[in-house]
């Protein structure tokens, strides 16, 4: 399809179906038949939702206002947004419409992006791009992203450090070997995972203690990072890998109603929020709170105290 006459056009849907019922019934899905959808005339064009067809070719190169674009689930192998210097919200991901057998849906569509440049597109606020084939992802000139999710593509290496808005990260099940979210601003982050990269060991972050403390590793529980991997100031340096252990240890279950199990022998101390010694165990892999009235409390792990648990008494 080619909309070339249309020069005042400022909103285009021709979006396929998607209807979610919130009494939780099945997700309904129907994908819409265009194969191509040129709007490289219209420049006046601001919003763009052709997400759930069949479009392998897209051009908007001449979209010069355009500001949304949401191009999800469809046969992409290529996108060039180049020319949409205005744009701050690009999804260019995919719905993996066969997780759940339960929705009633056809054949899906999948964007099968091996590159993404938005270089160009240095006023992007929010960038979905999970489960492609990227093999890199370059955001360096995205100072304005707020929001990234990357993940389910086979991206080897991710730096944030120019992002310094940025509050959402997801780039887990990729193969990063390094990320580096050093921007300044972590403190401020709603949301970050970066699980299921089993050869990422150190993660770059702005404070070790509080990521350690908050966004912990977890083969219990739903940890933010792989159990193999930590965080550090500076991955290069050989002197603060060695101070930190490359297995980080895990502390289960929690909450717990008395019980504090750690995965290896270690030496743990256990702290009220104020930071007072409450307990202390040398070379131990259990910990008994049970005494303990209902609470949060820290667990610190290691010959140096090094590794911060959260734990909630029940």
């Amino acid at each position: 399809m080619k909309i070339s006459g249309a020069t005042a056009l400022k909103y285009l849907d021709c979006s396929g179906h998607s209807v979610i019922s919130y009494n939780y019934d099945p997700i309904w899905i129907q994908l819409g038949s265009l194969s191509s959808l040129d709007v490289s005339n219209n420049t006046a064009l601001k919003t763009i939702n052709c997400s759930l067809n069949k479009i392998d070719t897209l051009n908007v190169s001449g979209a010069i206002s355009l500001t949304y674009l949401d191009c999800s689930n469809n046969e992409l192998a290529s996108l060039d947004v180049s020319g949409a210097t205005a744009l701050t919200y690009l999804n260019c991901s995919n719905l993996n419409c066969e997780e759940n057998t339960k929705w009633p849906i056809g054949p899906s569509s999948y964007n099968v992006l091996t590159s993404l440049d938005v270089s160009k597109n240095k006023a992007l606020i929010n960038l979905s791009c999970y489960f492609n084939q990227l093999t890199s992802l370059d955001v360096t000139s995205n100072t304005a992203l707020t929001k990234l999710f990357c993940f389910l593509n086979q991206l080897t290496s991710l730096d944030v450090t120019t992002n310094i808005a940025l509050d959402s990260l997801s780039c887990s099940f990729n193969q990063l070997t390094s990320l580096n979210c050093k921007n300044g601003n972590n403190l401020n982050h709603g949301f970050f995972y970066a699980k299921n990269n089993e050869n990422l060991t150190c993660i770059e972050m702005d404070d070790v203690e509080w990521s350690t403390v908050n966004w912990f590793s977890g083969e219990f529980t739903d940890g933010y990072i792989d159990i193999t991997a930590h965080y550090s100031q500076n991955c290069n340096t050989t002197a603060i890998n060695t101070i930190i252990p490359s297995i980080v240890p895990t502390v289960f279950p929690n909450p717990t109603t008395g019980i504090i199990n750690l995965s290896v022998n270690a030496n743990i101390v256990l702290t009220d929020l104020l930071g007072k010694l409450l307990l202390e165990q040398k070379n131990t892999n259990q910990l008994d709170i049970s005494a303990l009235p209902s609470g949060m409390y820290f667990v610190l792990v290691g010959d140096n105290l090094k590794q911060t648990f959260k734990v909630i008494k029940e």
